[in-house]
């Protein structure tokens, strides 16, 4: 699996390739023993709990960033978005007590310097901006109550 550079999320796809591969490289040592490989397969794959919670963390990831760049965000900024989601959550923490009330305020200006500072050409055009706020809210990027929030900020724009 590492001659071929097959990671975790690979192997159930490529399981043919692999015992192949398997099968070649043991065929001259089971034959100098005077045996013959004739089929060999790798039927599934069972992981112990560390490397599945890798795999799923890897795959969470990864899932996460193509939702990032779907929207227009890079991976760095979804993550200082959530940081600052999950400490206005937090409301036995310090962070908690002082962002309960400014935490919809302060994503809605988050959010709005994402869009606008990620972009090459940033979308001055209301109909993309709303596509882009509504990409993300799909994406869950965002609560339906910051949709809503900076939907009417847009809105009143007009």
């Amino acid at each position: 699996m590492a001659t071929r550079q097959f990671g975790y999320i690979d192997i159930d796809a490529n399981r043919e390739e692999i015992a192949a591969g398997v099968r070649g490289k043991l065929a001259p040592v089971f034959a100098e023993l005077g045996f013959e490989i004739t089929d060999f397969r790798i039927e599934g794959t069972d992981f112990d709990e560390d490397t599945l919670k890798r795999i799923n963390r890897i795959a969470d990831m990864t899932a996460e960033a193509q939702a990032a760049q779907a929207v227009g965000l890079d991976y760095a900024k979804v993550q200082q978005l959530e940081a600052l989601r999950e400490a206005a959550r937090n409301e036995a923490g310090g962070a908690g007590m002082g962002m309960g009330l400014g935490a919809g305020i302060s994503f809605g200006q988050n959010i709005a310097q994402a869009m606008s500072s990620n972009h090459s050409n940033p979308a001055t055009d209301p109909v993309e901006k709303l596509a882009q706020l509504k990409k993300m809210f799909e994406a869950e990027l965002i609560s339906a109550d910051e949709y809503a929030a900076k939907k009417k900020a847009i809105l009143d724009t007009l």
